[in-house]
């Protein structure tokens, strides 16, 4: 079929225009979703490092609990277990320190994004009312007894 006239002329003065549009909607959708993978990725990891945060402050406020009673028996130890993934209990003299693996995520429409680390929870003894429980980031935690 052959366009003859001014309506061919005309349909055929648009068609460019309308690649070079569709061209330029494909660049800008691509770009879009690149910047947007990239931010997500970045916005899954703060959330994987909040809910690290989280699970270190329910732990400490969970020692503090267990302790109210003047005593850390293996049970208290047990609660800790169920949360994080317990590498070691020290028993000193004048402490106890527990050291845990805590692991957060952070999930969204590009992908997750997980996020570990070793925490220590020291608490002085004797245990009063008193004492608190402190608890710090550590570089690397020990292996998980009996591997």
């Amino acid at each position: 079929m052959v366009w003859r006239g001014d309506a061919g002329r005309a349909l055929l003065a648009a068609v460019p225009w309308v690649l070079i549009g569709f061209v330029v909607l494909v660049i800008g959708g691509a770009l879009w979703l690149v910047v947007a993978s990239s931010n997500a990725a970045e916005r899954n990891r703060e959330d994987a490092r909040i809910s690290v945060a989280r699970t270190m402050n329910q732990t400490n406020t969970a020692l503090r609990e267990a302790i109210a009673d003047g005593d850390l028996s293996e049970a208290d130890v047990a609660l800790v277990r169920t949360t994080q993934d317990l590498r070691s209990v020290r028993r000193e003299a004048d402490r106890v320190v527990i050291t845990t693996s805590v692991e957060g995520s952070g999930s969204g429409w590009f992908g997750s994004g997980s996020g570990t680390q070793c925490v220590e929870y020291e608490i002085a003894l004797p245990i009063t009312a008193e004492t608190v429980v402190r608890q710090r980031e550590v570089d690397s935690c020990p292996s998980r007894p009996g591997r």
